[in-house]
């Protein structure tokens, strides 16, 4: 389909990211991140899905969202 773009981060400490020792992560900091990864990238528009612990995420997400 055309005029759609998927974009699927590596969250910090997860994947390929890299994992600070010290950095205490929680749902709303992943979540912020993402917030300000999809900012930078000049996303108006989105649609959010998450499986497992993304679920998760994608909830939080969802609730920072609301207060924007």
């Amino acid at each position: 389909m055309e005029g759609f773009r998927v974009i699927v981060p590596d969250q910090i400490g997860f994947g390929k990211s890299s994992k600070p020792e010290h950095l205490h992560y929680t749902f709303q900091l992943l979540a912020q991140n993402t917030k300000t990864l999809l900012d930078t990238l000049k996303v108006e528009k989105t649609a959010i899905l998450g499986h497992s612990m993304g679920g998760t995420l994608a909830a939080r997400f969802a609730l920072i969202i609301q207060h924007f």
